[in-house]
Formats: C-alpha cells, sequence, structure tokens
C-alpha cells in the first residue's frame, strides 16, 4: 500500500511542470469540465486522498488490537474474538483491509490520470472512468461476499481450521 502510495505521489510530482494553471479538476458525467482548481490545490488534495486512504486501511487492523470485542461487528464474534482466535482473526481482516484499500487506490490513480491527460490537451473520455468505477463496484461486492463467507460461521468437526474447544486453551485439566 506505501507503494502505491510512493508510485501516485511520484507521478504527480512528474507530471507537476506540465500541469497548467488553472486546471479542470471535475468533470460531469459527459466528460465537460465543470470544476477547476490550482495546480498547487489540485496535487495537495490527491495527496491527501491518498494519505488518508493509507492511514485508514493501515490504522484500522492495528486498532482492532485494543477494540473491545463488544465493539466489532463481526458475525460469530465470539468465536472469532476468541484469544486463541484473535490474532489470527485480526491478520485476515488486515489481509482483506490491505487488498480494499489499495483497489481504492487504484481507482483514485486512474482518476487523477485521466484528470491529467484532459489537462495536456486529450479530451476526457468518460468511458474509462466508468469502466473503472463498474469493475470496483464488482470488487466491492465480491471483497464484501468474500469477506462475510469467512466470517460466516465457525467450522465445525471435519471443516478445515476447525480446533476442538480442548485444544484452545491448552491441555483440559483433570477434574
Amino acid at each position: 500500500m506505501l507503494s502505491v502510495f510512493a508510485f501516485a505521489v511520484g507521478r504527480l510530482l512528474v507530471l507537476w511542470p506540465g500541469l497548467p494553471e488553472p486546471l479542470a479538476s471535475h468533470f460531469d458525467a459527459s466528460g465537460t469540465p465543470d470544476g477547476f482548481s490550482s495546480r498547487a490545490a489540485f496535487v495537495s488534495t490527491v495527496i491527501v486522498i491518498h494519505a488518508l486512504l493509507v492511514l485508514v486501511f493501515l490504522l484500522v487492523p492495528a486498532l482492532l488490537r485494543i477494540t473491545p470485542a463488544s465493539l466489532v461487528s463481526l458475525p460469530n464474534r465470539e468465536y472469532w474474538w476468541d484469544p486463541s482466535r484473535r490474532d489470527a482473526t485480526i491478520s485476515t481482516l488486515a489481509s482483506y483491509f490491505l487488498y480494499f484499500g489499495i483497489s481504492s487506490q487504484v481507482v483514485a490513480i486512474v482518476a487523477v490520470e485521466l484528470t491529467v491527460r484532459a489537462n495536456l490537451g486529450h479530451p476526457f473520455d468518460t468511458g474509462p472512468m466508468w469502466g473503472v468505477l463498474a469493475l470496483h463496484a464488482v470488487n466491492v461486492a465480491g471483497w464484501l461476499l468474500s469477506l462475510l463467507r469467512r466470517f460466516r460461521k465457525p467450522p465445525t468437526r471435519g471443516e478445515p481450521g476447525f480446533r476442538p474447544a480442548s485444544t484452545l486453551h491448552g491441555p483440559a485439566s483433570p477434574k
């Protein structure tokens, strides 16, 4: 995620000298510019958006480590937040957040690239942006279904990942 951030910022810095002042920074659904900003405001806004994406998608898993189970909304929370599974659950959620964050950054990179191209004399073609947004919507739906499927129910005896309760907290004590 940090390398995607570095790419996005590096690309903007390389493009900076060739960007017009002011530049079209927003386009309507047909590709007509309907918002303008200074070069500095545009580049600063894009960098802040990417920084916020990095911050949110890397910080949330870290915050989960200190979040009480009562504040976590997850199917079968008691099972997945059990001390013997909590670290593995957070690690799995972190990988889901990382994937979602990177895919969100890619959408932002495409939007910025199309905006920059339009400001360098190429007509703004809405087709690629609509295509990327449609792919992102499908990606988000798949991501969400995968996340829900992963945490839908605890594994039962005979399924991969099943561990009997007696092995979760060490050997059972004799009665």
